[in-house]
């Protein structure tokens, strides 16, 4: 038996969303502060650790506390999964919803169900492209339907922000704090080492990439806020002429 769908405003959820996201990129550009910070700080300490190495000398100290380093970037990695989870929770009711309510209003074309516009997410290697797929249907199909004008590029935008602010940001904050526990141990062993340079450099190379990953997920969650808010727009629309439609049609003689 083919489920029934009845529309629900998603206003309401909306507006926690708006709340979260905003805090979501609160910490993002916290962590962008917190990157530039420690990429100053090991282009500082590069050149002499090079200059000692040429030169065969040893440096009594760096004047660089890089386990503080490491305890912060641990910290704000627990503080941006914490805000991250939360707006998953949110934005994912709104998935679910969002696709209820393009099923009542029998927008075509719609391959994914309500529960698996949000399951997509979670299956390896399919969510690389399912989630996608599910979001550009609901946009596409809901402007269309309520004859709203849509933005080509604003969902692939959207999805290669989403998978490089990720996929790459946890990938750069793993070599950021090795690297950076590394040059803290070969600076306690010997204050000049090879293996000091190539900490050194690595978290040089991962901060920076951090700084472009959180970039990029701001970018991500701004787009995501305007496809939110342009579908709820357009199922508030379709929704209005539904009523007013039922509301004019003629009663039949009994």
């Amino acid at each position: 038996m083919k489920r029934t769908y009845t529309y629900q405003s998603a206003a309401g959820l909306s507006k926690w969303i708006v709340g979260v996201v905003w805090l979501f990129v609160l910490v993002q550009a916290s962590i962008i502060a917190f990157a530039s910070f420690a990429l100053f700080t090991f282009i500082s300490v590069l050149q002499p650790v090079k200059a000692a190495l040429e030169n065969n000398q040893q440096l009594t100290e760096l004047n660089v506390d890089f386990m503080a380093i490491v305890t912060s970037s641990i910290i704000l990695d627990y503080v941006d999964k914490g805000v991250y989870l939360l707006a998953a929770i949110f934005i994912g009711c709104w998935i679910v919803r969002a696709h209820s309510n393009a099923q009542s209003f029998h927008i075509p074309n719609l391959l994914f169900s309500p529960a698996w516009a949000l399951g997509g997410f979670f299956v390896p290697f399919l969510n690389l492209v399912a989630p996608y797929i599910a979001m550009n249907q609901l946009y596409q199909g809901s402007l269309k339907r309520a004859q709203h004008n849509r933005a080509p590029a604003l969902l692939p935008c959207w999805w290669v922000t989403f998978l490089i602010g990720r996929i790459g940001g946890q990938i750069a904050l793993f070599y950021a704090i090795h690297g950076a526990q590394g040059a803290s141990i070969t600076s306690f062993i010997t204050i000049i080492a090879p293996e000091l340079l190539n900490a050194l450099n690595t978290s040089i190379v991962a901060n920076t990439a951090i700084i472009f990953s959180s970039v990029c997920q701001i970018t991500c969650a701004l787009l995501l806020l305007r496809i939110i808010q342009q579908i709820n727009r357009a199922h508030a629309a379709l929704h209005a002429a539904n009523t007013s439609e039922t509301a004019v049609a003629p009663v039949k003689a009994a």
